[in-house]
């Protein structure tokens, strides 16, 4: 298990995949902190390239001159990262009939924020949807994430979306026939492959020990 968010891979096929595995054992599904600070939230942004690095530097400069408002906004990333966490595990096993209200209705209110956040940047002589990014506020790594659970949800498959075979992690199925089913093969494939074939060795030294005992 990796628990430093400089060395988690990056598996997901997605920025909003990638945030909700980051609080996440990888093989056990079960709430791994990754986040002990502010800085580690921004480290995570800086890996997935979605802020401009001045950007996450002033980021990092105001959550130091105001460390009460960046335990907050901590906080709520967290939180936030529960609630998706709950919404795309449900999705990747076919359970959305399950799903609790408050977990989507919270999703749902935070993304209509986040959305509402993004402008119109002329680039290469056209307009292109983008950030304000002269403005800082602690809370905007969340709407990168946010906006990308968006496009996800309604420019992809959600059929795509899926929790690998080999841990808990949940991934973007990007393959043509969308077969795959391993956030790496060559980790959680590689490692699925090793148990099998141990299962099936133990199996068969079981069998050959019971007719041994039989013959006796």
């Amino acid at each position: 298990m990796i628990k430093n968010i400089t060395e988690i891979p990056l598996d997901g096929g997605s920025a909003c995949l990638d945030f909700i595995n980051s609080g996440y054992n990888d093989e056990l599904d079960v709430i791994t902190e990754r986040w002990l600070s502010y800085k580690d939230l921004l480290v995570l942004v800086k890996r997935l390239k979605l802020m401009p690095i001045k950007k996450i530097q002033r980021l990092e400069k105001l959550s130091i001159e105001k460390p009460r408002l960046a335990v907050n906004a901590l906080r709520k990333a967290i939180e936030i990262r529960s609630h998706m966490h709950t919404i795309f595990i449900h999705l990747a096993n076919s359970r959305m009939i399950k799903i609790g209200g408050t977990a989507l209705k919270s999703f749902n209110n935070e993304m209509f924020n986040a959305l509402s956040k993004q402008t119109l940047i002329a680039d290469n002589n056209l307009l292109l949807p983008g950030w304000n990014n002269d403005v800082d506020d602690l809370d905007d790594p969340l709407f990168y994430f946010l906006k990308s659970a968006h496009d996800i949800l309604v420019h992809k498959n959600q059929k795509r979306i899926k929790q690998c075979g080999g841990c808990a992690w949940l991934f973007l199925d990007e393959t043509k026939n969308n077969t795959r089913k391993w956030c790496k093969m060559q980790s959680c494939g590689c490692r699925q492959k090793a148990k099998r074939y141990y299962r099936r060795k133990l199996a068969g030294k079981t069998q050959l020990q019971s007719k041994a005992k039989k013959k006796i």
